[in-house]
């Protein structure tokens, strides 16, 4: 049955990674990086897949190219890996994170997960803005924090956290 089950799972990753690109051979091309970044910073497939394919359609609408989405995917998983929290805190933080960037503005609930899972990426948008973790959550309560934000934050940081990143111990 787990045989089946997680055939089934990487069946519906695939259709998902399917729906944001253009043809087989970008399919396949997004596919082997996805699954070379989850391996490469130690993050569960299914949530770097959500998180991508959430990110493509809000970052594909602000004129972002499928390398920028790649990218700024890199970037969120490289956080997660430095933020130091469990596989499932990460996995619950990605997902709060690609809906959040589906629906261009993160607040509410998809807020709350990621300052309780993923604080570091409040501290990277906190760093970008020049505010506070406060005052980062007051702009949240206001729909403040879009995904523009969010992406201009995380790309700025890049480079910082794929050094901090290689420089942690495996675990």
């Amino acid at each position: 049955i787990s045989v089946g089950n997680t055939a089934d799972e990487m069946q519906n990753l695939d259709s998902q990674i399917k729906l944001v690109t253009k043809s087989n051979e970008q399919f396949l091309a997004v596919r082997g990086r996805l699954r070379e970044m989850a391996d490469d910073n130690l993050n569960d497939i299914s949530a770097t897949i959500s998180l991508y394919t959430n990110s493509a359609r809000a970052l594909q609408n602000m004129g972002k190219s499928q390398e920028d989405v790649l990218k700024f995917t890199n970037a969120i998983s490289l956080a997660m890996g430095v933020g130091g929290k469990s596989a499932q805190e990460q996995a619950a933080a990605l997902r709060q994170l690609g809906q959040a960037m589906q629906s261009g503005v993160l607040r509410g609930d998809e807020f709350n997960s990621i300052a309780e899972n993923a604080p570091i990426l409040l501290d990277l948008v906190a760093k970008s803005l020049n505010k506070t973790r406060g005052e980062v959550r007051e702009l949240a309560q206001e729909g403040k924090i879009t995904a523009d934000v969010v992406y201009n934050a995380v790309g700025s940081a890049t480079e910082e956290l794929q050094k901090q990143f290689n420089s942690m111990p495996t675990t």
